[in-house]
């Protein structure tokens, strides 16, 4: 992914943006209205078709920017949209993810959180680095962790362990059929060579189940595979760990270490 386009009539905002990104070599462009992006005019040498990425805020004060959101997944679905607000409700958040966007980014927003969001986007888009190492999953946990417990919102993880005496052969389509499945802001983990662990934010229990039965419905498309194959391990937080009123972060490393046991993981 090379282009990027900010959306936000807040001139510090766009420029803070477009700073910590061009220093990242992304080209970057900007428009604080959404006419210029609905007529094609916020550059003189690019148009929609180039963008990659764009960073929309919801607040525009020519238009909603949920209204310029489904207009562009409309018109142009190939585009990737992060919704960047400073209304960090549930409902916004919803609303986003229902119309299209990738992902959420709520303000104020430090470099790491950004650069983050817009790298996870970056490495699907040019196809590497969806998997991670193992040990890399617990960091991703922890900064879930801590987001579900300041904004109470619900995220799930899954483990998905193929059975080993699948041919080797056959395990990249099988590989490559799961990765189809996910959402550019779900993350996946190689634990072993056939074991798969998901963080899904903003996933609630009944989300986790429809996820649980799109990536085991693989087995319809690939008959070297039976649904009774996998093998599944699964968490929602906070619902199967502590009730929503006692989030309390100074159980934060209590509340780890109660999801990695249900995962069976140390």
């Amino acid at each position: 992914m090379k282009n990027i386009l900010v959306i936000d009539d807040t001139t510090l905002v766009r420029y803070r943006i477009t700073s910590i990104l061009k220093a990242e070599g992304f080209n970057v462009y900007q428009s604080d209205n959404a006419a210029s992006v609905r007529q094609n005019t916020f550059a003189s040498d690019i148009s929609l078709k180039d963008i990659d990425l764009i960073l929309l805020d919801t607040y525009l004060s020519s238009e909603n920017g949920f209204d310029l959101l489904n207009f562009l997944k409309q018109q142009y679905p190939e585009i990737d949209v992060i919704v960047v607000s400073g209304a960090n409700r549930a409902s916004v958040i919803k609303k986003a993810v229902s119309l299209g966007a990738k992902d959420f980014i709520a303000k104020p927003f430090d470099k790491s959180t950004l650069l983050r969001k817009v790298n996870n986007i970056d490495a699907a888009f040019e196809n590497k680095g969806l998997f991670k190492k193992e040990e890399s999953y617990k960091t991703t946990l922890s900064l879930e962790l801590n987001r579900s417990m300041r904004s109470k919102l619900s995220f799930s993880v899954v483990i998905i362990d193929l059975p080993h005496k699948i041919d080797q052969k056959y395990y990249m389509d099988i590989k490559n059929l799961i990765t189809s499945r996910i959402r550019n802001i779900d993350q996946i983990f190689f634990l072993e060579d056939f074991k798969y662990l998901f963080i899904l934010p903003l996933t609630d229990r009944e989300g986790r189940e429809v996820f649980i039965d799109k990536i085991t419905n693989i087995s319809l498309e690939n008959k070297h595979l039976l649904k009774d194959n996998f093998e599944v391990e699964a968490v929602t937080f906070p619902e199967e760990i502590v009730e929503a009123r006692n989030l309390d972060p100074e159980n934060y490393g209590k509340f780890k270490e109660q999801i990695l046991q249900k995962l069976k993981l140390k």
